[in-house]
């Protein structure tokens, strides 16, 4: 017979943007080097160092990169909400998503989930 395990389900911090209700983990720090990684990217356009005919292309897998940030931390469909559609390459309200996020990681109430998770016992048996 197989051992079945469960892992835990991460913590969330409830967060409004323009007035819609939007659940955050807490907890993911790959979305901080991912994030650093991307404004780079975003960097790099802005300082000229990709060339005109480069820059639709830049700009749709910067756009679609983005988009895999905010859904790693809200969801799929609340990234769709937020930054798809109409807005997949509205870049000013993609930055601030992703700044709004960045924002919600490296606040006290993701790093004291962090402080837990590092404190909770490795096993049942140590409760």
């Amino acid at each position: 017979m197989a051992r079945k395990y469960t892992l835990r389900k991460n913590p969330v911090a409830e967060i409004e943007i323009d007035g819609e209700p939007y659940e955050v983990q807490l907890g993911n720090l790959s979305f901080a080097v991912e994030v650093a990684k991307w404004e780079r990217s975003l960097r790099g356009i802005a300082s000229g160092e990709v060339g005109r005919e480069e820059l639709v292309s830049v700009f749709g897998r910067l756009a679609d990169e983005g988009r895999e940030l905010v859904a790693s931390l809200v969801g799929d469909a609340a990234a769709e909400e937020l930054v798809g559609g109409r807005n997949a390459l509205n870049f000013y309200r993609l930055i601030d998503v992703v700044r709004i996020l960045a924002d919600v990681v490296s606040g006290e109430e993701s790093m004291e989930a962090m402080r837990a998770v590092s404190a909770a016992p490795e096993t049942a048996d140590e409760d």
